[in-house]
């Protein structure tokens, strides 16, 4: 998640750029490609808020949130993937 948040961080300065050099060109195709670089634009930042609230998210899991997930999913799972493992814990 990481990576892709730093890679969208490098892609939207290019759709900018893409998008100022459009109009400033002239060109008689221009809208249509300034409302297609402007639609990429938003659905790129929103995607990479996405990403970044998604990594956050992760980043803070705590007890809570595995107990959660070992009720939600059973033990098994949890333990495999170790997300939920009181047994270092409590050294049994």
């Amino acid at each position: 998640m990481l990576f892709g948040s730093i890679a969208l961080e490098l892609i939207n300065p290019q759709i900018t750029r893409f998008f100022i050099d459009t109009a400033t060109s002239g060109r008689a195709e221009g809208f249509s490609t300034l409302l297609v670089a402007g639609i990429a634009y938003i659905g790129l930042a929103i995607l990479h808020q996405s990403m970044r609230l998604a990594a956050t998210y992760v980043g803070q899991l705590n007890t809570k949130s595995c107990v959660f997930l070992h009720l939600l999913f059973g033990p098994s799972l949890v333990r495999a993937l170790n997300l939920f493992s009181l047994d270092s814990f409590t050294g049994d």
